[in-house]
């Protein structure tokens, strides 16, 4: 009997427990597990938050003011600091968002992993190249740069891009002109490199080649200058190769004008190719371990009624990659 009675008023006391931890719950008072942890580990989870959330992490209490320093990873996209959209030109949220960054840079005391900027707006070219040479003292793993304004001036890229030593991972994306890629290209350790609508002309896509001698995966979209008329990719390494609308880009050429896009890439395992064969075609110089290909041909009627155009490019191509193992083939008609 008296073990009954003490079981019973053990029970008791557990459910009077359990109701007072939901009450304080309740009321505000929970346990702050994340304040628990080791500042590097903390660092690593805000370095996953875009960079507005990480640094407001700061007035939190005092142990939480410098932590976002640490952090190893930037995402800085001024879409977050130039709310509401209505608002987006008003320049002195402009003036706030580049006050931001310059403030994040000034105070971060790591390295940095990666930086990833995103601009819907348009920002003094000094600045942004001050921001992004920044992170390049900083022996930089991943940039990741995406500009969605035109870029009037190759400026906004710094001459140290090119022979930054630590980069594996670069992606370039604006609207302008990149033709002025310095002489001496030397990037190491770039594997991968993804530009869009970077208009590039021959010199630039084989300096670029010539100066990542361990590069394995290359995309290019909408990459070609408008008056380019052949583009040799010749890389040695390659394991991959990813070219979209880099035939046609922009606005139809002038009449008789004719691309050409030569393959030279004897390592290549995988080749993705989306392109418009109007006014220009592929031809491939050696792809003799290629293993997977997937090509998608496009035209339109108005400029190749009978299919010529597009008959002549796949026939070229296909002869090309003849050893394939696997194949996927999407055309806009019947050839």
């Amino acid at each position: 009997m008296v073990y009954l009675f003490q079981l019973r008023a053990d029970n008791q006391r557990e459910i009077m427990g359990s109701i007072l931890k939901r009450q304080k719950l309740s009321e505000g008072q929970y346990d702050d597990r994340i304040s628990k942890l080791p500042n590097s580990l903390i660092a690593q989870i805000l370095s996953r938050l875009p960079t507005k959330y990480a640094v407001a992490t700061s007035v939190l209490s005092t142990r939480w003011k410098q932590l976002w320093t640490s952090i190893t990873s930037f995402d800085i996209d001024d879409r977050l600091l130039l709310c509401p959209h209505n608002k987006s030109s008003d320049p002195s949220l402009q003036r706030s968002f580049t006050s931001f960054v310059g403030r994040v840079l000034l105070h971060h005391v790591s390295c940095v992993q990666r930086f990833s900027l995103k601009c819907c707006q348009s920002y003094d070219p000094l600045l942004v190249n001050g921001w992004i040479a920044d992170t390049l003292l900083r022996n930089v793993r991943e940039l990741d740069l995406d500009f969605s304004i035109r870029m009037e001036h190759c400026t906004m890229l710094p001459q140290d891009l090119y022979t930054c030593r630590t980069l594996v991972v670069l992606k370039l994306k604006a609207y302008g002109d990149m033709n002025s890629v310095p002489t001496l290209v030397s990037l190491p350790s770039l594997r991968i490199q993804h530009l869009n609508c970077i208009r590039l002309d021959d010199d630039s896509i084989n300096r670029f080649l010539f100066g990542c001698p361990v590069l394995e995966e290359p995309s290019m979209i909408e990459c070609v200058g408008k008056n380019v008329s052949v583009i040799n990719i010749v890389a040695p390494m390659l394991k991959s190769l990813f070219m979209h609308d880099c035939l046609f880009p922009y606005r139809r050429p002038p009449h008789g004008f004719e691309r050409k896009i030569v393959l030279d890439t004897p390592t290549l395992l995988y080749l993705e190719i989306n392109d418009s064969t109007e006014d220009g075609c592929y031809l491939v110089v050696n792809l003799h371990h290629l293993i997977r290909a997937e090509v998608y041909l496009y035209n339109t009627y108005f400029y190749d009624a009978d299919g010529s155009a597009l008959s002549k490019a796949l026939t070229g191509l296909l002869k090309g990659i003849s050893n394939v193992q696997f194949i996927h083939l999407g055309l806009s008609r019947e050839v």
